[in-house]
This record gives C-alpha cells, structure tokens and sequence, in this order.
C-alpha cells in the first residue's frame, strides 16, 4: 500500500506484471500513451485499488484473472477502437462499479465471473461481428442489465451467467444464432415475461430460468433441436 494517486504508463511496456499495483488504495488515475505499446495486463495488477476510469489501450490482448477486482471506484471502463482483446479471465472486473460495457469483436470468452456483482452495471452490449464463443459461469450475476442481445456466435451460456440480474426484462438471440446450450440457473430471477428459443438449442439446463416470476411464454420453433431439458 503506497500514496500514488497517479501512474503515467511509458509507451514502451509491454505488459504489467502480476500485482504490479494491488492494493495502493491512493490510486485514481491510469494513463496509458496514445502510442502504448501494452499487450498484457497480468493478474491482480489492479485489484484493490481505487482508479475511477479505465480506457484499455488496443494493442492489449488479455487481462488477467482480478486485475481490477475489488475497485469499487471504477465507473467507467472503456476499450480503444480496433482493440485486439482477445481474453478476459475470471473476476477481472468483479464487485466494480461500472456502468457499462462494450464487449470487443476478438474475445472469445468471457471468464468466470469476469463482471459479476457488478450490481451497477446496466448496459452490456457486444461489438458487431462479435467472435464470443461463451458466457462462462457468473458472469455478469447480479448486474443491472435491462435489455441483452446475444451475439449471433455464441454457442453456450454457462451456469448462472446471468443468475439474479433482476432487471433483466428482454433477452434477445440474434438470427441464425449458433446458441447449443444454455445452463443450469442461467437466467434465474430475470424479469423477462416471454422468451424464444432459438432452434439451434438443444440442452437447456435445470432451473435455467427457475423464480423468474413474470415470466408467462417461453416460444419454441416448429424446427426446435431442443432435446434435453
């Protein structure tokens, strides 16, 4: 723990290492050159401090598992345009207070509990021609997202991703989505009143969309795959 309040980035790092700043609670401010050569911000780099806006710069490939976990400062995160991320790992953002969030086209997956009880997080959106694969487990739990679109690429929503995000009023599946699986307590306590399957499910866990309780029609295709449920 150290009284920095603010860290200017040289342009020639190319990674910051694990733990690199954890825990210096005077911490507020992160710059980055316009030119930042970064490619890696490691685990725990930031966790535990109390910088109030990240803009992560586009040569970044991957953050770390809780690199600015525990931030309860953190309103505002942001990626560069043409950001080349391609990796969030798990708790990278957990228990922040971010506001928002635009999911990159490169990253693949969103680890588990990458954004979970982010409990003021009430736009989650993903950029287009999306390449996610998978919403892990927790996710985003107990965020404050209103409206989700799924991008048309993901092929399984793991267990909780999006558990007790009560708000959750319209969860919308891109055409011809690639969607196989969605997990057990999924969408558990969402406000959602009616729901379509998408025809490319076929296993839908138990308790995916258990206590949500406005929930009145669930829509099926004539052409539905479903064949566990």
């Amino acid at each position: 723990n150290t009284p920095i309040e603010i860290i200017k980035i040289p342009p020639n790092v190319t990674k910051i290492c694990e733990k690199a700043f954890e825990n210096c609670k005077s911490l507020k401010t992160v710059l980055f050159a316009s030119n930042s050569k970064l490619t890696k911000i490691k685990n725990y780099a930031f966790n535990c401090v109390s910088i109030e806006s990240i803009e992560i710069p586009k040569n970044v490939t991957k953050i770390g598992k809780y690199s600015f976990a525990h931030n309860k400062q953190l309103k505002s995160l942001t990626f560069q345009s043409n950001s080349k991320i391609q990796s969030i790992k798990k708790y990278a953002f957990v228990s922040t207070s971010i506001e928002s969030v635009t999911i990159p086209r490169f990253v693949s997956k969103i680890s588990c509990g990458s954004f979970g009880k982010c409990k003021n997080l009430q736009k989650i959106e993903f950029a287009n021609n999306s390449e996610l694969n998978e919403i892990s487990f927790d996710a985003f739990h107990y965020s404050k997202v209103k409206t989700l679109t799924i991008p048309k690429s993901v092929k399984i929503i793991r267990d909780s991703a999006f558990f007790c995000c009560e708000n959750l009023s319209e969860i919308i599946f891109a055409e011809d989505c690639e969607l196989h699986t969605i997990e057990s307590h999924a969408f558990s306590y969402a406000a959602i009143e009616t729901i379509s399957i998408p025809k490319s499910v076929h296993t839908i866990g138990s308790n995916a969309f258990s206590i949500c309780k406005k929930l009145k029609r669930i829509d099926f295709p004539i052409d539905s795959q479903l064949n566990s449920t």
